[in-house]
């Protein structure tokens, strides 16, 4: 199963996101447009709430830099969805996150955001779609 799912996350047509029940979701490209259009618009729902040290986090992010990282405060970036976020393997074993700005991991698969709303209302369509509800949602 484990080489499964890392052949799946692997794919260049899948992107990893914790977007359902704050769990590891698997996005095909074709919602990715939505996808970005959520995690990019900075709402109170990411925002409200976040500690210091996840604010510099994100100030380092949006000065474009990819930060390698472990922590809570790592966790609370990738669970608002404000980063690119993938699990790495360092040179001495360890494990760290990687988080990657939206806008850079976006240009480097030329990938654009939709509307907001439309966004919503997609990744909404596409969970419902598989039996889940919007309830689920990091927003809702």
């Amino acid at each position: 199963m484990f080489e499964i799912l890392e052949t799946v996350s692997t794919h260049p047509d899948v992107l990893t996101a914790k977007l359902v029940a704050e769990k590891v979701t698997f996005v095909e490209r074709a919602l990715w447009p939505a996808l970005l259009a959520v995690a990019t618009a900075r709402e109170p729902w990411q925002l409200e709430g976040l500690g210091a040290g996840a604010r510099r986090l994100l100030a380092s992010l949006d000065e474009g830099q990819t930060v390698e990282t472990t922590g809570p405060d790592a966790k609370a970036i990738e669970r608002r969805l404000l980063a690119r976020a993938t699990s790495v393997h360092t040179p001495s074993g360890r494990h760290v996150m990687r988080l990657q700005p939206w806008r850079g991991w976006a240009a480097g698969v030329e990938c654009r955001a939709i509307n907001l709303t439309a966004g919503k209302r997609v990744l909404i369509s596409a969970l419902e779609g598989i039996g889940g509800g919007p309830d689920l949602l990091p927003w809702t």
